[in-house]
């Protein structure tokens, strides 16, 4: 058997136990019974969960191959891309949330991984001595995370903003702002996001004009936000408070933006007119994160967000140069 099979072959020594390590956790992190201890949106899931699943898928592989640093470094991401397929297939995870964690998995993975290197350090570890910290690793999600649970969590306040220049007059963008007509699949634009399920706008039409009217903002998955205007400046400004559907019928984790996790609270157009035919169009957007990880999910957040800014500015700008020339 050649080398390359023979590494194939010793993966299954340590990645089988990894992925039913990973498996029992996420299971026992997600379950409502022990919502009072445990929780996958906590530090001690994301960081320490995937440390043991490296840690498992070297310290379970043959000697020889531990030997190999590239081995320790890189095999740890075969369990965690199985681990990624795994929870997909299995509806354990939305796309979008195992692509969020996803950089944190494979680094700290392969830290796991680092640590049963066999590095021939001076004197040379025991085999009880790994054992030992292997078990601390692998207990320490469970050790942790009820103290973490216990902590106050901070509520972090963000903006998003983003802008386009636009060829049209003032009036035509406005009436594209407020009232935002059902959006066909030939208007349809690609996004990244869109890969991993985070749903398109279809439309967002205003039930009356000036301070007090209601639209609702509705996605292709179910998702609704109920926006009220609460400031009206006509063909310069609009501000909506925004707010989640009691109609919506979006799938996890989509149902939980307005919950203690994530809130949307506010969206601002406003129209800085260049001359009389050109514009540019700015738009700010508002949300709030409440989790022990709002250092990680903050940098997430604003990423997509400022896609669906750029993806909505994007549909605007096409119908009202359309208006325009036409």
């Amino acid at each position: 058997m050649n080398k390359v099979g023979k590494i194939a072959l010793s993966a299954f020594s340590g990645i089988p136990i990894a992925l039913l390590y990973a498996l029992l956790v996420r299971l026992t992190f997600a379950s409502k019974d022990y919502s009072f201890l445990f929780g996958t949106m906590t530090c001690g899931f994301l960081f320490l969960v995937p440390l043991a699943i490296g840690a498992l898928t070297i310290r379970l592989a043959p000697d020889e191959h531990r030997k190999s640093l590239t081995y320790a470094i890189f095999m740890p991401w075969v369990s965690i891309t199985i681990v990624g397929i795994g929870s997909a297939v299995l509806a354990l995870e939305a796309a979008i949330c195992i692509l969020m964690a996803l950089p944190i998995f494979l680094c700290l993975s392969s830290l796991g991984g680092y640590l049963f290197c066999d590095k021939n350090i001076d004197p040379p570890q025991t085999p009880s001595s790994h054992n030992a910290m292997l078990g601390l690793i692998l207990l320490a999600p469970y050790l942790v995370t009820p103290f973490e649970m216990k902590l106050p969590t901070n509520a972090s306040h963000r903006v998003v903003e983003n802008e386009i220049r636009i060829n049209a007059p003032a009036n035509i963008v406005w009436d594209n702002i407020v009232n935002i007509h059902y959006i066909n699949s030939n208007e349809q634009q690609y996004s990244i996001f869109h890969t991993f399920g985070v749903p398109k706008l279809e439309e967002a039409t205003l039930t009356h004009e000036g301070v007090g009217g209601i639209r609702n903002a509705v996605f292709d998955n179910g998702l609704i936000f109920t926006e009220t205007i609460t400031s009206w400046n006509e063909n310069q400004s609009v501000q909506f408070s925004i707010s989640p559907s009691s109609q919506s019928t979006a799938p996890p984790p989509y149902k939980i933006i307005g919950s203690k996790y994530l809130a949307v609270t506010e969206m601002d157009y406003s129209i800085e007119q260049i001359d009389q035919n050109n514009v540019i169009l700015h738009l700010s957007s508002q949300h709030i994160l409440t989790t022990h990880l709002n250092f990680y999910a903050g940098f997430w957040t604003e990423l997509i967000l400022k896609d669906v800014q750029a993806y909505a500015l994007r549909i605007i700008k096409n119908r009202s140069e359309r208006k325009q020339y036409n």
